[in-house]
Parts: structure tokens; C-alpha cells; sequence
């Protein structure tokens, strides 16, 4: 569908949902590509998820501007998952706050 409307842009929840690989793989093909990181964001306090530094890298190899603040709701707590994004090593903090906030407004044209 992105390649028949290239203007077209799209938000992919949860970071892709995927292998970062085919994460990166679509924010590298498709530059109207968007994506939020709901849930994800919680995952790096469990066992199995990825550490602070991952997320945080991932996000810089996407592009910080092209990653916005998704709730998830009622699944997590947003003022918890909100302080997990302001965790994040590596990603300054006028990043962060683009994250939790305008990136939307400039993504969905709010």
C-alpha cells in the first residue's frame, strides 16, 4: 500500500510489533512511515523485553521525530509509561518530550 500512495502516512503501533530488524527495515523504505511505542516501553523492565539502551537506540536508528507516545489503554498506566520514556539513556531530552507529545501533533496534523 506504501508503494502505491507514497504521500500517504501511516503509524505503526508498538514499534512495529515485530524483529527490529523488519522495524528498521520499514522506517528505512518508507519515510512517511510513523510509529508509535506503546507497550514497548514497558517491556524493558521485564526479563524477556529489551534493555533502556536497545529502546533507545532503535528509536535513534528510526529517527526520534518519527516516534510518538502511544497510551495502550486500559492496558498501562500512561503516567508510568511516560516516566519509562524520560528513562531512556541516549535520547536527548527535547527528544523525549517530541516523543511524548508533539511528534503527534505534527504527525497526525493536530
Amino acid at each position: 500500500m506504501l508503494d502505491s500512495f507514497p504521500q500517504l502516512r501511516m503509524v505503526v503501533a508498538h514499534l512495529g510489533g515485530g524483529t527490529w530488524t523488519q522495524t528498521l527495515g520499514i522506517a528505512k523504505a518508507y519515510p512517511n512511515t510513523y510509529f508509535d511505542c506503546c507497550e514497548i516501553i514497558e517491556w524493558t523492565q521485564s526479563d524477556n523485553g529489551p534493555t533502556e539502551k536497545q529502546l533507545a537506540q532503535l528509536i535513534r536508528d528510526i529517527g526520534p521525530s518519527r516516534v510518538m507516545m502511544g497510551s495502550d489503554f486500559p492496558w498501562y498506566d500512561l503516567d508510568h509509561s511516560i516516566d519509562r520514556v524520560f528513562s531512556l539513556p541516549i535520547l536527548s531530552m527535547e527528544e523525549k518530550e517530541r516523543i511524548i507529545g508533539a511528534n503527534a501533533v505534527d504527525i497526525l496534523g493536530l
